[in-house]
């Protein structure tokens, strides 16, 4: 994952999976995946076989209201797929600059945003750019931003296995 920002502000990302051969990246106010312009395809709403990327380990945190929930294990592959319209959102906790700004990038060409719990876009400026990205992240449409903030409820207490 590669991204750029100038002035605190996403204008490029990148995201390879070389398991797969599979590029994504922006290049002007376009995002591509393998060659092809993958522009406007980012999810507006959401149907019954929709689903949302999250870590695997996001129930310890959240109690969320959607029936569908896949893990990747990367944020980068979960934004690359969602820029992609595969998904109708990515929701992160506690991500690496590089994966964040990739993301904001991808969304920004998709008519997207990154938003925290309150529905407000991410700034980088606000961040120490060498530390992890702290918080709770939805990268998708603004509309979807809207319905799914409802649905995400923090636990009281984050659920752990006696093994952590």
């Amino acid at each position: 994952t590669i991204a750029l920002l100038r002035h605190y502000q996403p204008v490029f990302g990148v995201v390879y999976m070389p398991m797969f051969n599979d590029l994504t990246y922006t290049d002007g106010d376009d995002v591509i995946v393998n060659g092809t312009i993958v522009t406007g395809k980012l999810m507006r709403r959401w149907h019954a076989d929709s689903y949302v990327f999250w870590r695997s380990d996001a129930h310890t945190l959240y109690d969320l209201h959607f029936t569908r929930i896949m893990a990747y294990g990367s944020t980068a592959t979960h934004a690359a797929y969602t820029a992609r319209g595969a998904s109708v959102a990515t929701l992160v906790h506690d991500a690496y600059l590089w994966d964040m700004a990739a993301m904001a990038a991808f969304m920004a060409k998709q008519g997207g945003v990154v938003a925290d719990m309150h529905g407000d876009p991410i700034d980088f400026s606000r961040f120490d750019l060498h530390q992890k990205i702290m918080g709770t992240y939805i990268a998708a449409h603004p509309d979807v931003v809207k319905r799914l903030i409802p649905l995400l409820h923090p636990r009281e207490r984050d659920i752990r296995h006696p093994a952590w």
